[in-house]
């Protein structure tokens, strides 16, 4: 909580801001020298952020937790580093109050829209406003809604009942979506960029296709004004209206070019108290609520009512979970956030100190920042993810090229322009040496057991052995052609070097080619991935799926084939025997490559990144582009339990029971792995921006403490009702409009691969 002075310092602060502001241009930049951050005297409370003269409408956060926007009544919208609460950039230009931000998940680009009917696209780095984008209807309304997609290519606004779909690159309107006939109170776009939900004072949701802009599903099933909807990870649809009504539907793709929304759940709020607010937990197996003055915990799977989680004395108008699942956090009017315990539904801790009701924040890392609707001020709070320890190295180049040494002291990150590799001190969190040897992309960086050298090479086939501490040269060669891939040994005399067709073993004493094998018979076939066992043995994947293991000459080849497209991890088990195979399927083969015998198919619904074994072998843990770090029990390749991180791991290894790695944001991840007498595996975080894992399978671990009997009947009546009310209505619509139909048979064509997340995350 504030000091007395403090509060008052920051009030009288905001005031002669605001005073400055006004006698200047309204709507120009003011720069002040004087600080705008003013730190807690301790606690939770880190910080209370004043510069805006109009009360705060929204705020966003990137998912790095370094960067927030705020939108404000007075026609900006400001740029804040989270790190030390400071101002980094005000955006004007807007002849209104702005109502909405969203900022692009690479962080590059910020969109706000303004009373004035326009959108505005600002570049994040510079401050440059890139385009306005003029709306074509009435202004934008408390019920105005914005998002920019995944892949940052497409931004979604709603104003009243009209959605538009514009392209961030260009501003030009793709789609214009009507079928609402009252305000669109929310939105929610899927994960992999195809599907559009959007819920509105109609009392409707629709579903959208982002691809065609056909809508794909009209749902009517709700007694009052829906108030918001999101679709978990897993494809189910949440909704909840203002009336107490919640809706759980299920997606599933049935043809070529239609899905299929049905309705799975229908249930209520106890006393059908109003829903305000919404969320889903990260693995998709809880729905928390916002209500009146309860938070509400219900099971996806059977719509059980887990906890009535209550302390609240106001309305609680949001709610989110942390990205571990772990933990709930709530705002609400009566001017306090609270921290629940996801599984036991306990009270962990109370925010105090927002002084006014808590009408918006946004959740990052292990910072919440606040604002409300009637205040000028945004504060920056520790939740009790002191459970975290906050570590973060943001780049602006997220090349995905970057290694971590097993002694977590360095981080060597490669950055494109200029080309160089930039060598990261863990501890002092700033670059201490940069490499510039590499004068073009470079694919590939490995560090050695001694933690002091580095391999890496580029596209050129330059293939650079150096120190770590002063990026001296020890060796350099040059291959004929692009280096895809380096793997070395476990004692470091030996690595493997792959270009497209070719592999060449590298003695590391003597710095040269000893042998070489060119096993590739297909000319469009390239190989991505290489190993090298402690006997010289290579294993190497390719573009096709093929893994090849390579003997003492190239008649000894043996295929180990169950993969359909490209790999893009390999790594064996401790004992050498094993191998795990991570490719652009949904799953992992196991292999004992030895005996060219499958051992078993680990199923997954998003391609694999990294992937390590711990090292008794008894566990593989795996990193994929949804942005989860799964453990799996080797025993019969059961899911064990889940993390969620910031952004795919794209380099993985497990050393003296932690995992380290680096993410393709530049972050190092470290989590420490401690085996319970239990046999229960328990993750800790190290340094990371990381909370521990979450295990997806044990639902006991939920003991509800609501005792309010369900008329579980009556909903059930209730749910079969309606959808046998919704399939006579589909039998009548399949009957007159089969020219609508053939609209949507675009639909299923599969989208452009998407940069971040290039699967689909929702069951279509």
């Amino acid at each position: 909580m504030l000091h007395f002075a403090d509060t008052h310092t920051c009030i009288i602060k905001s005031l002669l801001e605001g005073a400055t502001r006004w006698c200047k241009n309204y709507h120009k930049q003011v720069v002040y020298a004087t600080r705008s951050c003013y730190p807690s005297p301790g606690g939770p409370h880190r910080a209370t952020l004043v510069g805006h003269i109009g009360n705060i409408l929204d705020i966003v956060a990137n998912e790095e937790g370094t960067l927030a926007v705020s939108a404000s009544e007075d026609g900006t919208a400001r740029l804040w580093d989270l790190m030390d609460g400071e101002p980094i950039l005000t955006f004007t230009g807007h002849s209104g109050p702005v109502h909405c931000v969203a900022m692009s998940s690479d962080s590059a680009y910020l969109v706000s829209g303004s009373a004035d009917d326009s959108l505005r696209v600002w570049d994040v780095d510079s401050g440059e406003e890139l385009r306005v984008i003029k709306e074509d209807h009435s202004s934008y309304s408390n019920h105005s809604v914005l998002c920019i997609s995944h892949d940052c290519s497409k931004i979604i606004s709603a104003s009243n009942a009209i959605i538009n779909v514009y392209e961030l690159s260009s501003g030009v309107e793709i789609h214009h979506l009507t079928g609402h006939s009252s305000p669109v109170s929310s939105i929610f776009i899927s994960k992999d960029d195809t599907i559009l939900v959007s819920g509105s004072d109609d009392k409707s949701v629709k579903v959208w296709s982002v691809a065609t802009g056909n809508l794909l599903a009209d749902k009517k099933e709700f007694d009052g004004e829906v108030s918001k909807v999101v679709m978990t990870n897993d494809g189910h649809i949440l909704a909840g209206d203002k009336v107490g009504g919640l809706r759980i539907f299920s997606t599933s793709k049935i043809e070529e070019s239609e899905i299929e929304v049905s309705i799975k759940h229908v249930m209520q709020t106890p006393d059908n108290a109003r829903v305000y607010s919404l969320c889903a937990s990260n693995d998709s197996r809880w729905m928390v609520v916002a209500t009146d003055m309860n938070v509400l915990v219900y099971s996806v799977a059977d719509c059980s009512l887990q906890h009535t989680l209550t302390g609240h004395e106001g309305i609680i108008d949001c709610v989110a979970v942390t990205y571990s699942d772990k933990y709930i956090v709530s705002g609400a009017r009566d001017s306090i956030m609270n921290v629940w315990d996801l599984a036991t539904g306990q009270l962990v801790e109370s925010l105090e100190g927002q002084q006014v009701e808590v009408s918006n924040f946004a959740l990052t890392g292990d910072i919440v920042i606040s604002t409300s609707i009637v205040s000028q001020y945004i504060k920056l709070w520790s939740t009790e993810e002191k459970y975290i320890s906050h570590f973060n190295l943001f780049f602006r180049d997220q090349s995905g090229v970057i290694a971590v040494t097993r002694d977590k002291k360095f981080v060597l990150h490669y950055s494109a322009n200029p080309p160089e590799i930039v060598v990261w001190c863990c501890e002092a969190r700033k670059p201490v040496q940069s490499q510039y040897k590499h004068t073009c992309n470079v694919n590939t960086i490995i560090t050695c057991s001694n933690n002091i050298t580095a391999l890496s090479g580029d596209v050129e086939g330059v293939f650079l052995i150096w120190n770590i501490n002063t990026t001296d040269a020890i060796s350099r060669h040059e291959f004929e052609d692009c280096i895809r891939h380096i793997a070395i040994r476990k004692d470091d005399k030996f690595a493997a070097v792959a270009l497209k067709n070719k592999i060449s073993l590298w003695d590391m004493e003597t710095h040269s080619v000893v042998k070489t094998w060119t096993p590739l018979q297909n000319e469009n076939e390239t190989i991505e991935r290489v190993l090298l066992t402690s006997d010289n043995q290579v294993i190497c994947g390719l573009n096709t799926g093929v893994v090849l293991v390579l003997g003492d000459d190239e008649t000894n080849i043996k295929t180990l084939s169950q993969c359909k497209s490209s790999v893009t991890s390999l790594v064996l088990s401790p004992s050498e025997d094993v191998l795990a195979v991570g490719s652009l399927d949904t799953c992992v083969p196991v292999w004992d490559w030895r005996a060219e015998t499958l051992i078993q198919i680990i199923d997954d619904t998003f391609k694999m990144v990294s992937m390590a074994f711990t090292e008794d072998g008894h566990y593989l843990v795996t990193g994929s582009s949804d942005k989860l770090i799964r453990v799996w029990q080797m025993s019969d390749g059961s899911f064990y339990m889940s993390h969620y991180i910031y952004s795919d791991l794209v380099t993985m290894v497990i050393q003296d029971n932690e995992i380290i790695g680096g993410t393709r944001y530049g972050q190092p991840i470290v989590l420490a792995i401690h085996e319970k007498p239990t046999e229960v595996l328990e993750v800790t975080p190290g340094f990371s921006s990381a909370d521990g894992f979450v295990d997806s399978q044990r639902s006991d671990d939920l003991a509800p403490i609501d005792t309010t009997p369900s008329n579980k009947s009556e909903e059930e009546a209730k749910t079969n009702a309606i959808i046998e009310k919704e399939t006579e209505l589909d039998k009548n619509t399949s009957k007159e409009s089969l020219t609508e139909t053939e609209a949507q048979e675009e639909v299923s064509k599969p989208p452009k691969k998407k940069k971040r997340n290039s699967q689909v995350c929702c069951v279509l």
